[in-house]
């Protein structure tokens, strides 16, 4: 009997390696966030109109003089930078140029060393933002040469550059805007990953599994392994040269080589139907005769009939067979595409299942869960002694606890997790319940999960 050891949790992936796993693992939420970003960024730059921006260059003071005349034109530069955007010059400007107002649109600054003063106008017409900054340069002089009585040098303006119109708009690129926009977007998503990735504590690789529940990781299985077909018939009889029909054939061959005659397949999230009708039919591809008890099947049963009447008999015209009085059909003919009159090409053509792949009666398994854990028992012996294999599969145990019972009565149970999807608390108190029961955990499967649920 293999037993679970305790293990503690599994170390997160760290430094570099461990932020690549990460990226790997959440791509597409990394790529929609960034081209979100992106678009978002570039409809936003390109919605406001493009501003253009001119510029006319004055100095205050004369060219040469003494050190006091220089310095009371430094300090008035300043004074005339103030003055520039006051309402008063303004008002006159908006006056010259014809314009209801130019206040938001006029900018200005000046150097108290070398005595320039800088006015920059920014406005959607290149024309009117070069005339509205040579308005002011003019409005400014004049107010200078008023003034000039108190301080005939150190007062005077003239203009060294004025101002032409601009021939490209000012501020970002939109196509700049967007790559920055996009940049701190996939930032954001990767640091929402990160956060996401360590707080959900997450199944990720086999040795997760095994240092969680002390068993062997036994196999693993791509997406399209628990991909069920149009016709429900298993990937090993539909698709025989696939990989995942590969994948199935080493799972099976792990198993027959275990030795255990019966075995119950449980997943932690999902549905272990597909995982086990696949896996039978890869024992009975290989030769093998083997039996499959739904136990989802039967508790859904029971759950539904408030009498607690027997299901009825499933499939009459199809040929059944009786071990030790527990009726077995063929798997084809309950998934419906043996022996049935095909209603299009697609179910005509439907590939058949191995031979010796049986599912016990629904009725047989209500019975047997009827019964209390002694029912499981029984019935597995039954089967038992005319099959090889008896594959149970059962739904997860939060969903019912059902499958404790089987999982005791079994020679082993397999756990099927989910990588990103099964996480690491889930796993490791189903393997503590397994334990309180005294179910035999043999080996776990760790599967890639289909991609609307990986995270």
């Amino acid at each position: 009997m293999v037993t679970p050891q305790t293990a503690a949790p599994p170390t997160p992936t760290s430094g570099v390696s461990g932020v690549l796993a990460v990226m790997q693992r959440w791509r597409w939420m990394l790529v929609a966030a960034t081209l979100a970003a992106g678009i978002a960024g570039y409809a936003t730059a390109s919605r406001g109109e493009p501003e253009y921006e001119s510029s006319t260059v004055l100095l205050v003071g004369p060219l040469s003089s003494n050190n006091d005349t220089l310095q009371a034109a430094g300090q008035l530069a300043q004074t005339y930078a103030q003055l520039a955007t006051t309402r008063p010059v303004l008002a006159e400007v908006a006056r010259r140029v014809r314009l209801a107002d130019v206040r938001a649109s006029v900018e200005a600054n000046a150097s108290a060393i070398t005595r320039l003063l800088t006015i920059r106008v920014r406005h959607s017409d290149p024309r009117l933002a070069a005339a509205i900054a040579n308005a002011e340069a003019a409005e400014l002089i004049e107010v200078a040469e008023r003034r000039r009585g108190t301080s005939p040098g150190a007062g005077r303006l003239r203009v060294v550059e004025d101002a032409e119109p601009s021939l490209s708009p000012t501020g970002p690129d939109p196509a700049a805007i967007a790559l920055l926009a996009a940049t701190v977007g996939l930032l954001a998503a990767l640091a929402l990953a990160l956060l996401l990735d360590r707080s959900g504590d997450t199944v990720k690789t086999a040795h997760d599994l095994e240092a969680i529940t002390g068993v062997p990781c036994v196999g693993s299985l791509s997406r399209a392994a628990l991909r069920r077909s149009r016709a429900d018939a298993s990937v090993v009889a539909a698709e025989p040269r696939s990989r995942a029909a590969d994948e199935y054939r080493l799972l099976a061959a792990k198993v027959s080589a275990s030795g255990h005659s019966s075995l119950l397949v449980m997943a932690l999230d999902g549905d272990s139907a597909v995982m086990a009708h696949n896996l039978a039919a890869a024992l009975a591809a290989a030769g093998s005769q083997v039996a499959i008890i739904d136990v989802g099947a039967a508790h859904e049963f029971t759950e539904r009939d408030a009498d607690e009447r027997e299901p009825e008999p499933e499939l009459e015209s199809h040929p059944t067979r009786q071990v030790n009085g527990t009726r077995l059909l063929p798997v084809a003919a309950v998934n419906g595409h043996a022996d049935d009159e095909p209603e299009d090409a697609e179910i005509a053509e439907a590939p058949e299942e191995p031979p010796g792949l049986e599912q016990v009666h629904t009725g047989a398994v209500v019975a047997a869960r009827r019964s209390g854990p002694a029912g499981a028992r029984a019935l597995l012996d039954r089967i038992q002694s005319e099959s090889d294999v008896v594959l149970v599969h059962a739904p997860p145990l939060q969903r019912s606890p059902d499958g404790l019972a089987w999982a005791r009565a079994a020679d082993g149970t397999v756990l099927l997790a989910q990588r990103d999807r099964t996480v690491a608390r889930d796993l490791r108190a189903a393997t503590e319940t397994l334990q309180l029961v005294q179910a035999r955990l043999v080996g776990t499967v760790l599967a890639e999960p289909p991609a609307m649920l990986r995270r």
